[in-house]
């Protein structure tokens, strides 16, 4: 207060000064004197006392000291009266205070619209009308906001003589300054545009008018997304209600081995880790496929709260571990053999899609035992691979029921024949013929001859069926015999290396020597006899090269017309009994019905071996040999 007041009243510190010295009773002479005069012959200062005692010595020394502390005193005061005004003089600088003269006293601010929130320089206006007092020249920022107008934000001179009033014309806003979505239940992503909110409360700012895209996802509730449009006057806040959800957004399926091909619905996964996303509540059809395991197809409930992951334990294939097994061991093993069978039993009664290629496969592995060379005979057959043929015949499968046929007695191998013929394979045919011709009635003659004409006219034509249709006109068995007929049949199809040709062709030769040697035993002319029976014994050659190649491909009657040669010393060969008994027994090995017969024949009348040729006799009748069913 104090050094306010004495800023106010003295302008200078030598203003001042001047003042504090009169005030004690010190003059400033200087200013009296008349110019020209030493300013410095100035009265002393006792000459201006008041003369009211006399002075002695001693008294006028300690005036003077007294007189010298008032000046320095009054001096002190000068200087921290003069400290003081530069002090305020220097903060009023800082404070921008400006002289009268450098400013406007008022400046009034009027906004069209009115009603704008006026800041200049970020300070509201002091006085009515929205004006601003002493304002500065110089630049100055002027802002104006109102509700529904685009803000205005400018920079603005103020001058010496200026128009004391500005007037801002608001344009009306191309945007909401701030929008709120809220959710209900809240909680909810939202996106406007596909960005966030910015401010609190889900809260957009500065939304321009037109359409926009606002999405809202939460937990267990239907996404929403939906097109808005922002305009002018709309309420600041939009809510939002959503509904629970009717899918489960992801569901993820692992299989055990991993590695399964997943399918929901016949639909492979959108997303990685076999994840379905958005998969409705209610049944689904889930299917897993993986090599060497049983495929997995089930129905699955989706519902709200399941557990959004599914864990698929897979068993392992037991055709694949069949097949794997199989594959060990060696071609042709009964081991290999009884694998494939079981592997084709599964896999025909699951239905598995690999059935037909295993049952294809087991087919070629028995007619490759059924034709192997050498051949496996009947007492082997017996002991390795008869149950798994069994097996396979069940099967209905043509090789099996064949090679089980081929190696029964007549009266089972009959109807395995017969089965397979009638699913029109023409080599069962031809031995559903035969076995009807060694019945001995002439109504099994009959059929026997049809279905032998069945197996040779079929489409996979049986050639040796032809072989045994010219039998029968030979011998004239279920048809008239024709012998010139047969031979028509017969020698093209030796010719062909049809192998029962070949010994028919021997027996027609042997036929035609029988004529010849019956011709010439009826001749009387001794040259002409001998002319026939050398024609016989050429035949007799000729069928014995012809059995004798017929024996080298495996055909055992071929082997037992050798024999009888070899016995009775005819065909061009020396009788040779041991050579005859060797062939017969190749024959009775391989279970042949004339070897059989011709074998007992020549051990009948031989000391100790009658019981042996009845016992040969009898197996020949069992095989259907008519000449064996008369012997008894």
């Amino acid at each position: 207060m104090l050094r306010r007041g004495l800023l106010d009243d003295y302008p200078s510190a030598a203003k001042l000064a001047e003042q504090l010295a009169a005030a004690v009773g010190v003059k400033k002479l200087a200013a009296n004197l008349p110019s020209g005069e030493d300013a410095s012959a100035v009265e002393p200062l006792t000459r201006i006392l008041p003369p009211d005692t006399p002075t002695e010595v001693p008294s006028k020394r300690i005036s003077r000291v007294m007189a010298w502390g008032l000046i320095l005193a009054i001096g002190f005061i000068g200087l921290a009266g003069i400290g003081g005004y530069l002090v305020y003089s220097k903060l009023n600088q800082s404070r921008q205070v400006v002289t009268p003269g450098q400013e406007i006293a008022a400046l009034s601010v009027q906004s069209d619209p009115s009603g704008a929130s006026i800041l200049l320089d970020g300070k509201p206006p002091v006085g009515p009308g929205n004006s601003f007092t002493h304002v500065p020249f110089g630049m100055h920022q002027l802002t104006a906001t109102l509700d529904n107008y685009e803000p205005v934000k400018e920079d603005i001179e103020v001058r010496r003589g200026m128009v004391p009033e500005i007037d801002l014309k608001l344009k009306p806003s191309l945007e909401i300054a701030a929008l709120s979505v809220q959710c209900d239940p809240s909680g909810a992503s939202i996106l406007l545009d596909g960005k966030p909110p910015v401010g609190p409360g889900n809260s957009f700012t500065h939304v321009p008018f037109g359409m926009h895209q606002l999405t809202a996802t939460l937990d267990n509730y239907q996404p929403v997304k939906q097109d808005i449009e922002v305009r002018r006057g709309m309420a600041a806040e939009i809510r939002l209600k959503l509904s629970p959800s009717q899918e489960i957004a992801a569901l993820t399926v692992q299989s055990d081995p991993p590695g399964a091909m997943i399918f929901l619905d016949g639909k492979s996964p959108q997303g990685p880790s076999n994840t379905f996303t958005h998969v409705p509540f209610g049944t689904h059809e889930l299917t897993a496929k993986l090599d060497d395991y049983v495929p997995v197809k089930q129905n699955i409930e989706v519902r709200r709260g399941m557990a959004p992951e599914i864990h698929l334990k897979l068993k392992q294939d037991p055709i694949s571990v069949l097949l794997a097994e199989a594959k060990k061991y060696e071609e042709g093993t009964p081991q290999q053999l009884s694998a494939y069978v079981q592997l084709v039993q599964l896999s025909t009664a699951s239905g598995a899609a690999s059935a037909g290629e295993h049952t294809k496969e087991l087919e070629h592995i028995i007619e490759r035992l059924r034709t192997r060379s050498p051949a496996i005979s009947k007492d082997e057959f017996s002991l390795s691979y008869k149950e798994s043929i069994k097996k396979v015949a069940n099967l209905n499968l043509l090789p099996g029921i064949l090679w089980l046929a081929e190696n029964e007695k007549a009266s089972e191998a009959f109807s395995l024949f017969l089965r397979a013929a009638n699913l029109g394979d023409s080599y069962a045919m031809m031995k559903v013929g035969r076995l009807y011709l060694r019945k001995g009635t002439a109504k099994d003659d009959d059929e026997g001859f049809s279905w032998l004409n069945r197996a040779y006219n079929a489409p996979n034509r049986n050639l040796e069926a032809g072989a045994y249709i010219g039998d029968c006109y030979l011998s004239g068995k279920g048809t008239k015999q024709d012998v010139q007929k047969a031979e028509e049949i017969i020698m093209p199809l030796a010719s062909q290396k049809v192998v029962p040709a070949m010994t028919l062709a021997g027996r027609i030769l042997l036929y035609k020597a029988d004529v010849k040697r019956a011709e010439a035993g009826s001749s009387t002319a001794p040259q002409m006899r001998k002319q026939l029976n050398a024609q016989a014994d050429e035949l007799d050659r000729q069928a014995r090269e012809w059995w004798e190649r017929a024996a080298k491909e495996g055909d055992w009657n071929a082997a037992a017309r050798l024999g009888q040669f070899y016995a009775e010393g005819s065909g061009g060969v020396e009788k040779n009994e041991a050579e005859a008994e060797k062939r017969y027994q190749e024959g009775v090995n391989h279970g042949n019905a004339l070897s059989m017969f011709l074998y007992g024949l020549l051990i009948e009348k031989k000391p100790g071996r009658r019981a042996e040729a009845e016992t040969l006799m009898s197996e020949a009748a069992a095989g259907g040999l008519p000449s064996a069913m008369k012997w008894w």
